[in-house]
């Protein structure tokens, strides 16, 4: 979205732009167009410590793992500006890496090697070019705030159903073509969800009753999720 507007292309001047999952609005650039509107992601981290909590009572290290990039630095400042306020934080310790600069060995270390991995969670809250490859090693439970991250060694993505985001996106290109300026439709966050990859219940060993009520399982054989299958 941001490369679109600010890369001096005149279309997004000249027809309305419509977006979806965008994690950190930049108002300011935002503010110098009429004509976009849409929907933003959540940063639900409250939620996301709560459910590590429920499923993995006797972790506790963090591990937030982010890169040098402009969104992956506002990923890591906003949880470490959640981390200051997060009442149970004495309960935890918090390890604080970078991707982009620190060495991959220090990572692996609490996460795979050393006998800490199996004391830890990672949080990733900017799901950039790395973390498909360090979370697919991780012998530390990966969440996360992207839903784009499941099935990539991601135990568990705390954020919108990207279908109803599409969906809710569609609507609003709607109301623009029957007339509605889309300077009128205020921009509105999206719900969160709880979703979690069935292999890497597995691999934790994980059950679905130790899951949050509600939770979504995604990548689950049908014989597991229905127990019987029908050949015609």
């Amino acid at each position: 979205l941001y490369s679109l507007l600010k890369c001096g292309d005149p279309l997004p001047s000249q027809i309305p732009v419509v977006y979806f999952g965008v994690e950190f609005p930049n108002q300011p650039l935002m503010s110098n167009f009429n004509n976009i509107a849409g929907t933003t992601s959540p940063h639900p981290y409250d939620v996301m410590l709560s459910t590590a909590k429920k499923v993995f009572p006797e972790r506790n290290i963090v591990v937030l793992v982010g890169e040098d990039t402009t969104l992956g630095r506002m990923g890591a400042e906003a949880f470490q500006s959640f981390w200051k306020e997060f009442p149970e934080k004495e309960s935890y310790e918090l390890k604080i890496y970078n991707a982009t600069n620190d060495p991959l060995t220090d990572i692996l270390n609490d996460i795979q090697i050393s006998y800490r991995a199996p004391k830890s969670i990672m949080i990733v809250p900017y799901w950039g070019l790395y973390m498909s490859s360090i979370s697919k090693v991780s012998r530390a439970p990966t969440f996360t705030v992207s839903g784009t991250s499941l099935l990539n060694g991601v135990f568990c993505a705390v954020g919108p159903d990207m279908y109803k985001d599409a969906r809710n996106a569609a609507k609003i290109a709607c109301r623009i073509l029957s007339g509605e300026p889309p300077s009128s439709i205020p921009l509105t966050q999206s719900e969160h969800q709880l979703t979690f990859d069935y292999k890497q219940l597995n691999f934790f060993n994980i059950k679905k009753d130790q899951l949050p009520r509600n939770s979504i399982i995604i990548n689950e054989p049908y014989i597991d999720k229905y127990g019987v299958l029908i050949f015609l």
